[in-house]
C-alpha cells in the first residue's frame, strides 16, 4: 500500500469491521456530510469501473466505524481537519463543496492533496482506510479477489505420483 498501516486500521480489521451495503444508511459517529464527503473522496481514490467502486464497497461506512471505535484523537483530528482542508479547497476553486463537484474538478482537487502529500499526511490517512475499507470488504472479496474459503477437496493420504510434478522431494 506504500505506506505503513496505522495500528487503528489493523485493529478495526481484524476486530471484523463490516458495512451493512444499505443505501439508507446513516453515519453513527461523522456527521452526514462528512460521511459523504468520506465516500466522493474515496470513491476518487478507487472510482468504479468493471469493478465496484469505494462507495460500492461501503468505505465511508468502515471510516465510520473506524472513527467511532478505533482512531486515536491525534487520528480522528487529522481526519476531520483533513476532510475541512478539501471542501475550503473545493470552495476556492470552485465556488462549490466537494460532492458537489464534477468528476473532472474532483480529481483536480485530490490530485492537488495526494502531489503534496507526506506519510503523516491527510491524504496518506485517506488512501490507507480507502484501501483497507476496499480490500477487506465483502463485496471486493468475493467479486473482485475471488476469495475462496474452502480452495478444493482435501485428501490427506495419496499416491506420491498423483500429485505430479515431484521430482524436487526425491
Amino acid at each position: 500500500m506504500g505506506y505503513a498501516v496505522s495500528a487503528s486500521t489493523i485493529a478495526a480489521v481484524m476486530q471484523g469491521c463490516s458495512t451493512s451495503g444499505d443505501p439508507d444508511w446513516m453515519p453513527t459517529y461523522l456527521t452526514k456530510e462528512q460521511a459523504d464527503l468520506v465516500a466522493e473522496i474515496a470513491e476518487v481514490i478507487i472510482p468504479k469501473t468493471d469493478t465496484p467502486g469505494a462507495k460500492d464497497a461501503g468505505v465511508h461506512q468502515f471510516v465510520d466505524t473506524l472513527f467511532g471505535g478505533y482512531m486515536e484523537e491525534r487520528e480522528k483530528d487529522a481526519l476531520l481537519e483533513g476532510l475541512a482542508a478539501v471542501d475550503e479547497a473545493s470552495q476556492a476553486a470552485y465556488s462549490k463543496n466537494f460532492v458537489a463537484l464534477s468528476e473532472e474538478e474532483k480529481n483536480a482537487i485530490i490530485q492537488k492533496f495526494a502531489d503534496e502529500a507526506t506519510r503523516d499526511s491527510f491524504f496518506a490517512q485517506m488512501k490507507e482506510l480507502t484501501l483497507s475499507g476496499y480490500f477487506t470488504s465483502e463485496l471486493v472479496g468475493k467479486n473482485v479477489l475471488n476469495y475462496d474459503p474452502i480452495p478444493g477437496d482435501y485428501k490427506g493420504c495419496i499416491d506420491i505420483a498423483e500429485v505430479g510434478n515431484v521430482n524436487w522431494t526425491m
